[in-house]
């Protein structure tokens, strides 16, 4: 899976990209829809458990799995074999 952001942050355009990589898993027979849905849940439900969230209700993941909280996620899904790569790059502006 991949996901393309473009936006302006601070007066230059930027872009954002993240992408999930996962295969069958031959030695476990979970594939990889169930292992980056599954153990992604599993984290975020261990994540709330540890009270780790600050907001409470219904909230967009989006909302709640930034900075360090992400990184953790990100972490705990790569010891599963879970890759997840982000990138953050400028983009010149065309001169018209």
């Amino acid at each position: 899976m991949r996901i393309r952001v473009e936006g302006m942050r601070a007066g230059r355009l930027r872009v954002h990209e993240f992408e999930l990589i996962d295969y069958f898993d031959e030695e476990s027979g979970n594939t990889a829809m169930a292992r980056t849905t599954g153990f992604t849940a599993a984290l975020a439900a261990k994540t709330m458990a540890r009270r780790a969230v600050a907001r409470e209700g219904v909230v967009f993941p989006e909302e709640v799995f930034l900075g360090e909280t992400f990184d953790t996620l990100v972490g705990e899904l790569a010891s599963r074999g879970v890759d997840v790569t982000h990138r953050e790059r400028e983009i010149p502006q065309r001169r018209e």
